[in-house]
Order: structure tokens, then C-alpha cells, then sequence
């Protein structure tokens, strides 16, 4: 049997079955910006449910908030848990020949989750150009996410892949889901490298049937797919949109424009996102190095920028925060710093976050996105130079 018809078979096989339950999956639309094509919608998942926009914690935030000791997870970190995992050549080739590193690979991302409770994405990060070249080893992942207890099943348009090769993974993820009688639907991630690609793709899998959908970011803001899926906003009532690998700040022109990424997604048509993980620093850490969110502009800025344009206060009542001040915050090691505000940047964004929900409601998030300095300074830029 060719590769292509088995390509052709399990595309076939998997038409033949329902891509996603609706029972266990629903996404329903309950409000609409005027301005943008941000929306407010209310996903429901193995019974469990939140309404978006919304941030979901990822790996890095989960560790820091375990490492600070801050108690139960409670009101911000729960519910939904994107662990994620970065994946080099040697981890692929050990994942698919070595039975103790893929048994202790699932625990610890089965460890994020704190139980049925909890909802589990996995998110694999390919570095060092680590790709899934065979069906053995995208059959490897598919049942690593099985076994870790997922609740949605990612299959990545890895970048430098074409839609027809994406395409084939997917049909045979479906062949591979029917065979094992897996319950959790599949979640395609698309690739951001072309816009048109982009549209045409989304189009394709809304009208197949999946109701999940993910966006790799990969650590850059990609404003023209993001104008692309802006524009397909009232096409993807009925669908969940999740961006991975979101970076803190956006990345655009000359260099890092200090608004928070993650709140302006709204505005493009992403319903949910998570942060980034990252590669440890090829340089030592120090405290003036740590981006921190901020609650009243909506950016991220290093200790020396918050003193001057804030002083000393964080304003904020979260968690870490508890209303103290910039000295409390960065005290004692730059590692207990760092975590520090990890888990300040998810509970604040998710704070802030609910101020999006009630705008779509009510004024319009465009109207709030002008009220806030760091988005208020981009789309000036954007404006500038809509190109």
C-alpha cells in the first residue's frame, strides 16, 4: 500500500465518522462587538465551562505558581491547563524508542492538572528543527495525548509544511481516533505563515466540522493572519479560537512595541490564548531584565520603565500582588522574582480580561482598547502603517 493511499484511505475513514461530538464539545456565541471581531462565547467541555476572552495558564505559570507555594490553584489557574512542552530532534527520537522517557513524559504533563476538575490541552514546542517526519512518530503523540488524559488532541501544522501534508496528518489523526475509540476531538493548530492559506484552511475546517481550532503564534505577532481571521470573524460563531505561544509584548517594526499581546487578540477573533514557553536565556537573569504586566496601561515593562512611568506602586490585588508595592514584588531571589510575575501576569490579564467580556456587552471593546496607553500607541502605529 502507497503512502498516498493510505493517506487517501484514512481521510476517507475518517469522513465517514463525526469530527467532534457535540455533546462533549459546544461553543455558542453569546454577544458580538460592534467594532471588532472580538466576541463573547461560552465553550463547554466534558461538561466543564468558561466563557471567553479569556487567558488560559500554561506550563510556565503553573510551575512558578507550585514553586511560590501559593496554596490551591483556585479562581485564575484552574479550569483549563495548556501544558506545554518544548521538543528538540533527541526528544522526538527518545519519545518513539524509549518506554521509560515516554511514560515519564506523560506523567508530568498529566502532574499539571489537578484532576478531573481540570481541563488538559498539551501543546509539544518543536526547536532545533525537531518535525514529525513518519507515522510512527505522529502516531507516538497522538497516543502520548491519549494517555496524558487530554481533553482536545492537537495536530500542528508544523511551519515549513504544506496544507496538503497537514492535511494527511489530520485524516490519519481521524483514522487513529476511530481506531482507539478516542472520546476527545481532534484540535488542527495552523501554521501563520500565509494569510490566504490561513482563511482558505480555517474555511475548510469549519465547514468539515471542528468546532477547536488553535493558532501557533510562535512567539510573534503575525498581523497579517491576524487580519485574515479577522476578517472570517462572523464564520467562526460556533467555533473556539485559541492562539499558543503567545509572547508577552508585540513584536512589530523596529522592535518590541510594549503592549500586552495576548489583550488585544481579542480584537482579530481570538477567543482564548496562552503564553509562551521558551528556551532558558543564554544569559544570567537579572531582576531589571523581567518583563511585568501592567494592569492600568495594558504592557509589559522592566522594573527601571515601571519606576518611571509608575513609581513604586503595581496596582494590583492579586494573589502576588496583594496590593503591595514594586520593592515587595521584586524581593528576595531573581528566580522567586521571575516566578513572581508569571503568575501576576496570568491572574492580572485574566483580571483584566473580564473588562473585555463586559465591553463587548456593553460600549465596545474599541472604545476600552483607546482607553488603554500601550494598544491606544499601536493602533496609532498600525494606523501609520497599515502595511
Amino acid at each position: 500500500m502507497t503512502e498516498r493511499f493510505q493517506a487517501e484511505l484514512h481521510w476517507v475513514y475518517g469522513r465517514l465518522f463525526e469530527v467532534i461530538p457535540t455533546s462533549y464539545l459546544e461553543v455558542r456565541m453569546e454577544e458580538r462587538d460592534e467594532a471588532t471581531a472580538a466576541s463573547v462565547k461560552h465553550v463547554r467541555i466534558r461538561g466543564l465551562s468558561f466563557t471567553t476572552p479569556e487567558k488560559i495558564p500554561s506550563s510556565p505559570e503553573i510551575s512558578s505558581f507550585k514553586g511560590l507555594r501559593l496554596g490551591p490553584m483556585g479562581e485564575g489557574l484552574g479550569g483549563a491547563v495548556v501544558a506545554e512542552r518544548l521538543v528538540y530532534p533527541d526528544t522526538l527520537r527518545r519519545l518513539t524508542s524509549d518506554d521509560r522517557f515516554f511514560k515519564g513524559f506523560i506523567r508530568r504533563i498529566a502532574g499539571e492538572v489537578s484532576g478531573d476538575e481540570d481541563l488538559l490541552i498539551v501543546y509539544l514546542c518543536f526547536k532545533g528543527g525537531a518535525s514529525v517526519e513518519d507515522e510512527l512518530q505522529l502516531r507516538t503523540l497522538l497516543d502520548l495525548q491519549f494517555l496524558a488524559g487530554a481533553d482536545l488532541i492537537t495536530v500542528q501544522q508544523l511551519y515549513g509544511s504544506s496544507w496538503r501534508e497537514f492535511r494527511s496528518s489530520l485524516s490519519y489523526a481521524e483514522g487513529w481516533r476511530v481506531e482507539r475509540g478516542v472520546e476527545a476531538p481532534l484540535m488542527p493548530v495552523l501554521n501563520m505563515d500565509d494569510p490566504d492559506g490561513l482563511a482558505d484552511g480555517i474555511r475548510e475546517l469549519k465547514d468539515k466540522g471542528y468546532r477547536a481550532l488553535g493558532l501557533d503564534l510562535r512567539g510573534s505577532f503575525p498581523y497579517m493572519a491576524l487580519r485574515a481571521l479577522e476578517g472570517l470573524s462572523g464564520f467562526l460563531e460556533d467555533v473556539w479560537v485559541h492562539g499558543f505561544q503567545t509572547p508577552p509584548k508585540v513584536r512589530l517594526g523596529r522592535g518590541f512595541h510594549a503592549c500586552a499581546e495576548g489583550m488585544i487578540l481579542p480584537s482579530f477573533g481570538v477567543d482564548t490564548f496562552s503564553r509562551w514557553i521558551t528556551p532558558p536565556p543564554p544569559e544570567p537573569l537579572t531582576k531589571d531584565k523581567i518583563n511585568v504586566f501592567d494592569r492600568l496601561g495594558w504592557g509589559f515593562m522592566k522594573r527601571g520603565e515601571w519606576v518611571k512611568y509608575r513609581g513604586s506602586s503595581m496596582g494590583c490585588d492579586c494573589t502576588v500582588c496583594k496590593g503591595g508595592d514594586l520593592d515587595s514584588f521584586f524581593e528576595g531571589a531573581v528566580m522567586a522574582a521571575l516566578r513572581r510575575g508569571k503568575v501576576h501576569d496570568h491572574l492580572a490579564q485574566s483580571s483584566e480580561l473580564r473588562s473585555v467580556r463586559e465591553s463587548v456587552k456593553g460600549d465596545g471593546f474599541h472604545k476600552l482598547l483607546r482607553e488603554k496607553e500601550f494598544p491606544k500607541r499601536l493602533l496609532s502605529h498600525l494606523e501609520r502603517h497599515p502595511g
